[in-house]
């Protein structure tokens, strides 16, 4: 989903991140969080955005097999989709589901004028990671071989590419050096990792270690060059 992340959304590019608290620690305001922090909230906000697409996902599914493929028993029965219109009105139902969550999320009010078939598209598409057009392509050549168990596969796919196309949003305001030598000092990295050196992309994994395990093992960083260059800057002080 994403979800370092997958979020999202499979492909989209939906906000997910809140600016980071401001202010001083003066009565009345709220003490500004650090530069890891600010990280660890927009890495959570990603993952939790991935999980929630990954649930609307199967809802969407479901709510629509119960409607479209039971038997007379009240079984579901995939065989259905063998017809064209049905397999017409799943995809239709799914993709309205989509956008009933899309536009609670993007907080889209169409008491104005209401969206247009390519807008719906975008909006599946930025939220959802599928359009209307994608989705009813895909269940059709599928046809009775859409099940949910076939539909998980799809959805783990989204949620991953979700969670790796918004995770770099959780450490896109570690800009420069001076930035990138604070949180490795914040994760008691310092005088292991060189800030000149590190890319954010080597310096996100870090980062995530230290939110979720509480640490950061040497293992995660020793093949950097990074690191090897401040050991071989120690090793001819010597």
């Amino acid at each position: 989903m994403t979800n370092g992340h997958d979020g999202g959304h499979g492909g989209g590019n939906a906000a997910v991140a809140d600016k980071p608290t401001s202010g001083h620690k003066d009565a009345g305001h709220k003490a500004k969080q650090t530069l890891i922090q600010e990280f660890g909230a927009k890495y959570d906000a990603v993952r939790k955005l991935a999980d929630t697409i990954e649930v609307h996902h199967f809802q969407a599914y479901t709510g629509s097999a119960e409607a479209l493929l039971k038997d007379k028993e009240g079984n579901i029965d995939y065989k259905k989709l063998k017809d064209a219109n049905i397999r017409t009105s799943m995809a239709d139902r799914m993709a309205d589901f989509y956008i009933s969550k899309a536009k609670q999320y993007f907080k889209i009010d169409e008491s104005g004028s209401k969206l247009s078939p390519m807008q719906q598209e975008m909006l599946l598409n930025a939220y959802a990671g599928v359009t209307r057009g994608t989705l009813t392509a895909e269940i059709h050549k599928a046809e009775d071989d859409f099940t949910l168990e076939h539909f998980k596969g799809r959805v783990t796919e989204i949620k991953r590419r979700v969670t790796s196309t918004l995770l770099p949003s959780a450490y896109s305001h570690i800009t420069d050096a001076a930035k990138k030598k604070s949180v490795i000092k914040e994760m008691g990295l310092e005088g292991k990792i060189d800030a000149e050196l590190i890319e954010p992309e080597d310096l996100f994994p870090l980062m995530e270690s230290h939110h979720v395990a509480g640490g950061v093992p040497q293992r995660n960083y020793e093949k950097l060059p990074a690191y090897k260059a401040t050991q071989a800057k120690k090793t001819s002080q010597h």
